[in-house]
């Protein structure tokens, strides 16, 4: 499912919720701003408003957290990431699963948020979820990476020092005139892979 290209698949025929599925796919659901705005004023631990800006405010958390006041599915999260690496790598799924969920639950997240009219007008978000690349490394036996040890330490050697930091600047904006035209010339349907690897996301 991972490799490159242009598909389709036939929700239809896929028994996930649509937020659940757009989660597992892209990593992030469909949220909304009016309902995120007293989601986040609520939720988040030190909080503090801008006092040059009364439309600003600044706050830290964990990644987690973060994704559990977007709403989302932290699981679903983390078993989507950990889906791609054990059908490439050969990990066991669910230990791997576990070990992001841990990684996402330790890892601070640094936040600048924009409310304006009640409504969330933009997240400006930054995290370091690198020690997931040095735990790859130190528990890949554990993660079921069933290789030779030289393999073994190849592995370790080009995941130890990975770093991974997630930047995003998120802006939430009404606008009925958009219109999302899908492609008329694609022919390779991929609806039983999806399927499959929904199924492993959401272990049914």
């Amino acid at each position: 499912m991972f490799r490159p290209g242009v598909w389709t698949a036939d929700l239809s025929t896929i028994a996930a919720d649509r937020n659940d599925v757009v989660t597992a796919i892209a990593g992030t659901g469909l949220p909304d701003p009016t309902q995120l705005a007293g989601t986040f004023l609520d939720s988040l631990d030190g909080i503090e408003a801008d006092p040059d800006d009364p439309t600003r405010f600044t706050a830290e958390t964990d990644y987690a957290s973060l994704l559990e006041v977007y709403g989302q599915d932290v699981e679903t999260v983390a078993r989507s990431a950990a889906a791609g690496i054990a059908q490439l790598s050969g990990m066991a799924l669910e230990p791997l699963a576990a070990l992001y969920l841990d990684v996402y639950a330790g890892a601070p997240i640094a936040l600048e948020i924009v409310i304006i009219d009640g409504t969330l007008s933009s997240i400006d978000a930054t995290t370091d979820l690198s020690s997931i690349w040095g735990r790859l490394a130190e528990e890949s036996a554990a993660l079921g990476l069933d290789v030779a040890d030289s393999e073994r330490a190849e592995f370790q050697a080009s995941t130890n020092d990975g770093v991974l930091i997630v930047q995003s600047l998120t802006t939430f904006e009404f606008d009925d005139t958009i219109e999302v035209v899908a492609p008329t010339d694609v022919d390779e349907d991929r609806t039983e892979e999806l399927g499959e690897f929904l199924a492993q996301v959401f272990g049914n």
